[in-house]
């Protein structure tokens, strides 16, 4: 099983560490931090932000997540970046 922690803004994911798993499940869980931006209070006053989770191209994400080299991945003791794939 792999845990991926996605993001297009590379440096906004602070940390990624595994940990005990979760209540009775023989999984791990993994843990990480995101750092963001405060908006100020009134800045956004009538403006709600959505995601639009229909437009994802999950075709496009899932071939290129086939097509990346998991086995090198997986090898190393570092995590790797994939960058430049999905658009």
């Amino acid at each position: 099983m792999v845990d991926l922690v996605m993001t297009n803004q590379l440096f906004r994911v602070l940390t990624a560490n595994v940990e005990h798993p979760f209540s009775s499940s023989d999984h791990n869980s993994v843990r990480f931090s995101v750092a963001f931006e405060r908006i100020k209070s009134g800045t956004l006053e009538g403006v709600q932000r959505r995601y639009l989770w229909k437009k994802g191209n999950y075709e496009d994400m899932s071939h290129y997540l086939n097509e990346y080299d998991w086995a090198y991945m997986l090898s190393v003791n570092f995590i790797p970046t994939i960058s430049g794939g999905i658009l």
